[in-house]
């Protein structure tokens, strides 16, 4: 269930992120042609570039959390055997959701300061640039407690590179969770 739940987050963040870019793309470029071209610079591209980047920004995090594609420093970890592996790979996750909930409600409290400030150029409620972190932070934790739940679930076979068969078992249920919604 949570991994259905997931793959039509991860879905709509998909979405999300492709027509973000393609936004960001189109407004830069009509702003750098109006600004080079034209000599006519438009006054609220940057602003709104700067919204679409913070909103594209988080989605890219969540959505590097959930492929498991985001920065990691395990040159220790993988030294593990697969036992203690999969322990370190669970606390870690465990201290990445404590973190991310400390940090999204400072992000709510903030976007809550934002919300009778616009700004300056286009006007619109400045909590929008705010919002991202909070909402993504939710979406990442919630991501992570489908891994910690599947790390729960997932036996270790006594095989060298326990951490890549930790990951083809994630990486085989959240296809299957997807494979699932396309029916």
């Amino acid at each position: 269930m949570l991994s259905r739940i997931t793959a039509v987050v991860n879905r709509i963040i998909e979405v999300c992120l492709a027509i973000s870019f393609s936004m960001l793309i189109v407004i830069v470029f009509v702003g750098v042609i109006w600004r080079y071209v034209l000599h006519n610079p438009l006054v609220f591209v940057e602003e709104l570039a700067v919204l679409i980047v913070c909103w594209f920004a988080f989605m890219g995090a969540a959505a590097a959390i959930r492929e498991q594609d985001h920065l990691a420093i395990d040159f220790v970890v993988v030294k593990l055997p697969p036992v203690a592996r999969k322990v370190a790979e669970i606390l870690i996750a465990t201290v990445m959701v404590v973190f991310l909930a400390i940090a999204g409600v400072a992000g709510v409290n903030t976007t809550i300061n934002q919300f009778q400030v616009n700004s300056l150029i286009l006007e619109y409620p400045r909590f929008l640039m705010y919002l991202p972190f909070p909402l993504f932070a939710a979406v990442m934790i919630l991501y992570l407690i489908e891994f910690i739940v599947r790390m729960i679930r997932t036996k270790v076979r006594g095989n060298e590179d326990g951490h890549r068969v930790i990951w083809e078992v994630l990486h085989h249920h959240r296809e299957k969770a997807e494979t699932k919604m396309d029916m």
